[in-house]
C-alpha cells in the first residue's frame, strides 16, 4: 500500500489525516502551509448584499466579525465553508455550485448587487459584470520548511495531495521521485502548476477535500492508475 502524503495548512491536514486513517490508509501529514490572521476593517456605512465566503478559513481566521455581519446571507463555495459559517453563526448560507466565480454568478442571478468578499493572500481574484466585489484580506499563507518526513515520503512511491496550485508548485519543487508519485489535484489548475514528470496526475470533478480523498484511496490500495483524469 502506497503512503497517503498531505501537506495542507491545519486544521484541515489533521481533519484530511483522521479520515485517510479510518480507512485504513498509512498517513505522512506534514504542513507545508500554515494561517495567520491579519488586522481587517470593516465599513459599516456601507450596504451589502451579502458575504462572499470561498473558503471555511476565511471564517476560521477572521477575528471579531461584526454582528451585523451575521444577518446578511452567505454565500459559500463547498459544504466545508457553509459548515465553517453555519458554526460562527451565520442562518442564510447560500451553497453555490463548483468554484468560486460560480457562487459569484448564483449571487448575480438571485439579485446581489454588492458582496463583501473576505478571502485570504493570496487569493483568486473574482469578477462580474453586475456585481461590486469589495474584498477584505483577513489571513495570510505562509511557508513552512518542509518536515524531513515529508522530504523523506517524497523520495520514494506515495499518493501526494495538493489542496491548491501555491501546494502544487511546492510539491513539484521537493519531490525528487516525481516519476513514482501518484499526484491528486484539487484542480485543473493545480494539476498545471504541479508540472510534468509525476507518474499520473488526477483532480476530481468537484474541487474538495472529500473528493480528493476518494480519487487518492484506490491508488493507495494499489489501483493502476491511467495518466492524467479529470
Amino acid at each position: 500500500m502506497k503512503p497517503l502524503v498531505i501537506a495542507r495548512p491545519e486544521p484541515g491536514n489533521s481533519q484530511t489525516a483522521a479520515t485517510a486513517r479510518a480507512e485504513g490508509l498509512t498517513i505522512v501529514a506534514a504542513p507545508l502551509f500554515a494561517f495567520e490572521s491579519v488586522p481587517w476593517n470593516y465599513d459599516n456605512s456601507i450596504s451589502y448584499d451579502g458575504l462572499l465566503i470561498t473558503s471555511a478559513n476565511s471564517i476560521l481566521q477572521a477575528k471579531d466579525l461584526p454582528k451585523d455581519l451575521r444577518r446578511l446571507p452567505v454565500y459559500a463555495v463547498g459544504p466545508a465553508t457553509a459548515r465553517a459559517a453555519q458554526q460562527a453563526g451565520f442562518a442564510d448560507i447560500r451553497i453555490g455550485p463548483g468554484n468560486g466565480q460560480d457562487v459569484v454568478a448564483m449571487a448575480a442571478v438571485q439579485g446581489a448587487q454588492r458582496l463583501l468578499h473576505l478571502a485570504g493572500d493570496p487569493h483568486r481574484p473574482l469578477h462580474h459584470p453586475a456585481l461590486t466585489l469589495d474584498v477584505q484580506i483577513v489571513y495570510r499563507t505562509v511557508d513552512l520548511p518542509p518536515a524531513p518526513n515529508l522530504i523523506t515520503a517524497l523520495s520514494g512511491p506515495c499518493v501526494v495531495l495538493a489542496h491548491s496550485p501555491r501546494m502544487a508548485d511546492r510539491l513539484r519543487r521537493i519531490a525528487t521521485a516525481r516519476h513514482q508519485i501518484d499526484l491528486i489535484a484539487i484542480s485543473a489548475q493545480a494539476a498545471k502548476a504541479a508540472g510534468p514528470g509525476w507518474q499520473s496526475v488526477h483532480w476530481p470533478d468537484t474541487p474538495s477535500a472529500t473528493a480528493m480523498l476518494a480519487c487518492a484511496l484506490p491508488l493507495c490500495r494499489g489501483a493502476v492508475p491511467g495518466k492524467t483524469a479529470g
